[in-house]
């Protein structure tokens, strides 16, 4: 029997081996696990990123559709009735001016001003 043969016998080089084999096995799975899972985490990550890039692309889009089809349309509309109320304001400033200019030139003309009187005539 050669030494080889008595040192497997003993149990020296058959622990020696299978502890070698356990570590070369746990660093190559834990190397080969580490990798995938970086993989996997930076696929993930980009697809956490696409997505959330075309929820806030659809959300983009929703806003500007509601903002041209819902708050554009009210904003005119308010802005065509302000300016009816703003023409329809100075028609009346215009006619109340006028109205105090006639009735001035009628109280001058009630106190003897012939001009208001001539005024007034025409």
């Amino acid at each position: 029997m050669s030494r080889l043969d008595q040192e497997f016998k003993t149990g020296n080089i058959t622990g020696l081996i299978e502890d070698k084999a356990k570590e070369y096995t746990a660093k190559k799975s834990k190397k080969y696990i580490s990798n995938k899972f970086k993989g996997a985490m930076i696929s993930f990550r980009k697809r956490m990123n696409d997505s959330i890039l075309s929820v806030a692309n659809a959300v983009k889009a929703y806003n500007t559709l509601l903002i041209n089809e819902k708050i554009t349309p009210k904003i005119e509309e308010s802005d065509n009735k302000l300016k009816a109320i703003d023409k329809q304001l100075n028609e009346a400033l215009k006619r109340n001016e006028e109205f105090s200019n006639f009735m001035l030139t009628w109280f001058k003309a009630q106190s003897d001003d012939s001009e208001a009187y001539e005024q007034l005539a025409r």
